[in-house]
């Protein structure tokens, strides 16, 4: 699973690093949040690419981009 940046993301879908924020802002582009600090998957950035619909990313999928062993006790 490949993991972009926002500069990353501004860079693949050849807009500026304002736009992916603003759009991430207004709740219209699928990312995480880790920190201040946004995350996409590669997937999404494509289907956005393709002018394809976006799925919002699901807490599972944003807790395994952190890191975070869902079956520890």
């Amino acid at each position: 699973m490949e993991v972009f940046t926002v500069k990353e993301a501004a860079e693949f879908l050849r807009v500026t690093p304002e736009t992916i924020r603003r759009l991430c802002r207004r709740g219209s582009f699928p990312h995480t949040k880790i920190g201040s600090d946004y995350r996409f998957l590669l997937r999404d950035l494509e289907a956005l690419f393709l002018k394809e619909k976006p799925r919002k990313m699901s807490r599972e999928e944003s807790l395994r981009l952190l890191g975070v062993d869902l079956k520890s006790p």
